[in-house]
């Protein structure tokens, strides 16, 4: 996947612009890459301020990503490692 970034996008809205074609693959941004289109990135975002509800679902949400971590990287590495033995 190949997003075009066009312009600095610190001058208004990031504008939609045609795309040569490699981006058109409709996996990941849906219509926009369906329709060979993206979107131009904007360097100015900083950060987001999450709402209660948001907080209360981080909040949930975070000791399933941690274990959810651990196990992919305890994974990750009984792989590398077996790979390393077979070397």
């Amino acid at each position: 996947m190949v997003l075009h970034q066009i312009g600095d996008g610190l001058d208004g809205p990031s504008p939609i612009y045609p795309c040569d074609g490699e981006a058109a693959t409709g996996d990941s941004f849906g219509g926009l890459e369906g329709d060979e289109l993206t979107i131009a990135h904007p360097r100015d975002i900083g950060g987001v301020a999450a709402t209660l509800k948001g907080r209360k679902t981080l909040a949930v949400a975070r000791p399933f990503w941690a274990h959810a971590q651990d196990t992919v990287l305890r994974e990750w590495g009984a792989e590398a490692e077996a790979g390393e033995r077979r070397d």
